[in-house]
């Protein structure tokens, strides 16, 4: 939860720096529009822009393990996995683990949350959300209950 307050995250930067040092980017925004928002960007950093683009890459999809037993296998010690190490360098051994372990995933679709967790979650956070509101100065009422 504590990830989830971001006015209380905000607030001691808010407190060192002046307002005006800082841009504030939804993440909708930028899914929505993200030729628009780095030109926002850009804007805000006082770059030049030279026609930029935005390119978007899907660096974490959601994934789930074929094998629970082969994920928690290549994630703890094992002894013989000990014995191995003196035999294969330290980098062939990373590239192999990390192969094993993207080998070992399928897509995935995060499950939807429940309404009853949706709607508890975003009671505790209302407070912390219309703080957030005026931090920002951006209409942030979707996120309220």
């Amino acid at each position: 939860m504590r990830g989830s307050r971001y006015a209380t995250q905000l607030k001691p930067f808010l407190d060192s720096f002046p307002r005006e040092n800082f841009q504030f980017i939804l993440y909708d925004e930028l899914k929505d529009d993200p030729q628009t928002t780095l030109q926002v960007v850009l804007q805000f950093l006082e770059l030049e822009n030279t026609q930029r683009r935005f390119e978007q890459v899907q660096s974490n999809p959601a994934a789930m393990p074929r094998s629970m037993n082969l994920q928690r296998w290549l994630r703890r010690q094992s002894t013989w996995r000990e014995w191995l190490k003196p035999l294969i360098p330290i980098k062939i051994r990373y590239r192999m683990k990390e192969k094993l372990l993207q080998m070992n995933l399928r897509e995935s679709s995060y499950p939807p949350i429940n309404p009853k967790t949706a709607t508890a979650l975003r009671e505790q956070l209302a407070s912390e959300v219309r703080q957030l509101q005026d931090i920002i100065q951006r209409d942030l009422t979707r996120w309220l209950p």
